[in-house]
């Protein structure tokens, strides 16, 4: 039998065996801690027949778990990462069990599609934004500041009667900044804008963040 039909026949016993970690991780992770000097050793070799999700899980727990630290714990301050919630962990899972496709908003076998355009109208009403406000998930900061970026780069092209993303960048384009995060800096050598054409504007007197309007 393979590993994969073997898998499918236990995988009640393999989501209990995660659930019951997930949840005693959840339950510690106050106590857990926040920084690790331990490293793991990188293994090169790929076992060709594989180990089964069991045998996985349990190399998992031998050698990476111990190394995980408490990013979503209340006593961690490295990141804005906070906690999950049970309804998070629930949506998670039926995400990746229904594994939908979310190429279209038609509704043909991509219901996901709609649920996001659903839940953006929600929070469109949650903050109170106009009704012909709109937007989209993407995967966190980083890809938010190059979406929101390309979008720019769209408009300052249309404004010329050009379309940057088909024709590519062309004329000189200033971006003004205070103090750029480092993926927005990526992002504009990433969209063809060029990292080295931020204008740096003034802070106000002290206030390490806020920018300057004036200047």
């Amino acid at each position: 039998m393979s590993l994969l039909n073997k898998d499918n026949e236990n995988l009640d016993g393999l989501l209990n065996a995660v659930k019951e970690q997930g949840i005693d991780y959840l339950n510690k992770v106050d106590s857990r801690l926040t920084s690790t000097q331990i490293q793991a050793e990188i293994d090169n070799h790929l076992n060709v027949e594989g180990l089964g999700s069991i045998e996985t899980l349990n190399e998992f727990n031998d050698r990476f778990e111990p190394l995980i630290v408490a990013s979503s714990g209340p006593r961690y301050w490295g990141f804005v990462t906070g906690g999950t919630t049970p309804a998070a962990i629930a949506g998670d899972w039926l995400a990746t069990v229904y594994d939908q496709n979310t190429q279209s908003a038609k509704g043909n076998g991509d219901v996901s599609a709609i649920i996001e355009l659903e839940t953006i109208k929600l929070l469109c009403s949650l903050l109170n934004l106009p009704d012909n406000f709109f937007g989209g998930f993407v995967t966190g900061a980083t890809l938010s500041n190059f979406t929101s970026l390309a979008v720019a780069r769209q408009w300052i092209g249309k404004q010329s009667g050009k379309d940057f993303a088909r024709s590519g960048v062309s004329g000189e384009i200033k971006i003004l900044s205070a103090t750029p995060h480092s993926s927005a800096v990526k992002s504009l050598s990433m969209l063809g804008l060029g990292s080295d054409n931020i204008i740096q504007v003034e802070v106000l007197k002290g206030n390490r963040e806020a920018i300057d309007i004036d200047d």
